[in-house]
């Protein structure tokens, strides 16, 4: 179980975890990272984010969901000086999202990917549109297109399609909050 002072938590916080089991390996596996889930922290009175799951998009308790036996570690990440009125639109993004499924098609096409950048110095062309579904997410494109929502800038990647969630933990514009 995890253990953070809530109270250094900020809303649009980006929370990055790592979980046990093999889908969560397979994960930090494929993209070399170190965590494996991201979900986006939407509601300080309720302690509450949102997060792209396989059961589908959800709106959680932060509290409930660190009580988890496998989360093994947990990362915030702040995006500093959001105001008010990008905070209201990030958080009006993510509630969109709510009931919406997961991108089960993108994770194949990302293990696909990941797994010949891994096994091979063959150049891997990838069309982000070909595995990509409008109506669906996995976390990390939630947490990004959340964001990207209102044009701020998370990442320095070209293919912004490709996102996982250990592309936070390197962001320039993120900032680690130790807890």
């Amino acid at each position: 179980m995890i253990k953070i002072n809530f109270e250094i938590l900020k809303e649009g916080d980006i929370l990055n975890f790592k979980t046990a089991g093999i889908g969560g390996f397979l994960i930090r596996y494929g993209t070399n990272g170190n965590v494996n889930h991201s979900a986006l922290f939407i509601d300080k009175k309720n302690n509450e984010i949102i997060e792209a799951l396989g059961s589908g998009i959800k709106r959680n308790n932060l509290e409930k969901v660190l009580k988890n036996k496998n989360i093994l570690n947990l990362d915030i990440l702040r995006y500093e000086n959001l105001t008010a009125k990008e905070l209201e639109c990030i958080k009006i993004y993510a509630q969109s999202r709510v009931g919406k499924k997961y991108d089960y098609r993108q994770i194949i096409g990302l293990s696909i990917r990941n797994l010949f950048k891994k096994f091979t110095t063959i150049k891997f062309w990838w069309n982000k549109n070909l595995l990509d579904s409008k109506d669906k997410d996995i976390c990390s494109e939630l947490v990004y297109n959340a964001y990207q929502s209102i044009q701020i800038k998370l990442l320095d990647k070209k293919n912004e399609g490709l996102i996982v969630p250990c592309d936070f933990e390197k962001s320039p514009y993120l900032t680690k909050i130790n807890y």
